[in-house]
């Protein structure tokens, strides 16, 4: 259906964004040093510009997965609010997940395909 469509849409962005803020970490963000590391404006929604379905961040800078962590988190109340694939995550090693209410770490691969 429609919506079913618009959804794998917002899906397909949310995992782009992703690429597109870890591209940025990996040219030249200093991930190693410590505070916070903020996205630039453009790196951190989905889609880019408009209004935002997704906030993305970066959650987790520890060693063990090669010091950043992202995340793409639909935005409350919006259109992918309670989507099954929930908050997108990524790593730097490129290791990507999905986190919905009551799962932690749990894989959709189908999520990042754009089904």
């Amino acid at each position: 259906s429609y919506r079913e469509h618009v959804a794998r849409a917002h899906r397909t962005d949310a995992a782009m964004a992703l690429y597109r803020a870890a591209h940025y970490l990996e040219a030249g963000a200093d991930v190693h040093a410590s505070g916070t590391l903020a996205l630039p404006a453009g790196l951190d929604q989905a889609p880019a510009i408009g209004a935002a379905i997704y906030r993305v961040h970066v959650v987790d800078r520890d060693r063990a997965n090669g010091y950043y962590a992202l995340e793409a988190r639909p935005v409350e109340p919006g259109p992918m609010a309670g989507d099954v694939c929930g908050t997108f995550v990524l790593n730097a090693h490129g290791e990507r997940t999905n986190r919905r209410a009551g799962l932690r770490g749990s894989s959709a691969p189908a999520c990042w395909l754009g089904q």
